[in-house]
């Protein structure tokens, strides 16, 4: 009895030892990327492609307590984007906001720290008030962004 538990013993030991010496498949493969970064396979092939621009937006518009602002939207592929604003006169610093961009019919709006709308035309965009309607006043043509791309 006490040799059948001692060569059971050792069987299981020996199929416990068989089962490590398995090839590993987790194997990590390096890749050198255009860029000189040395990472991981795994890593290269799951970063996301940046977003491409779909459409550049720019103008001066009116300022209350400036010369004027001078804006630049990109718009991008993933729904994001990206309105860069300098305020002439006052600041060389740009201020930039970013968040997402729907477009319902004509209508672009912007969901970033502000909301901000425009409506669509055959140059560029129109911006909205902010109940979404379009301004009005002697200053009403100024509220324009000409697309340049």
């Amino acid at each position: 009895m006490k040799y059948t538990t001692i060569g059971s013993l050792m069987l299981m030991l020996w199929l416990v030892s068989a089962c490590n010496d398995a090839p590993d498949t987790n194997t990590t493969t390096r890749v050198n990327d255009s860029t000189g970064t040395n990472r991981t396979a795994d890593s290269a092939m799951k970063t996301p492609a940046a977003p491409m621009v779909l459409a550049v937006y720019s103008g001066k518009l009116p300022c209350a307590d400036c010369m004027e602002i001078a804006v630049t939207l990109d718009l991008f592929s993933d729904s994001s984007f990206r309105k860069t604003n300098v305020y002439m006169g006052k600041s060389a610093q740009q201020v930039s906001d970013t968040g997402k961009w729907m477009l319902h019919g004509d209508t672009l709006h912007l969901a970033g720290s502000e909301s901000v709308r425009y409506i669509k035309n055959d140059s560029g965009l129109v911006q909205l008030d902010q109940s979404g309607k379009r301004i009005t006043g002697k200053l009403a043509g100024k509220y324009v962004l000409k697309r340049t791309n």
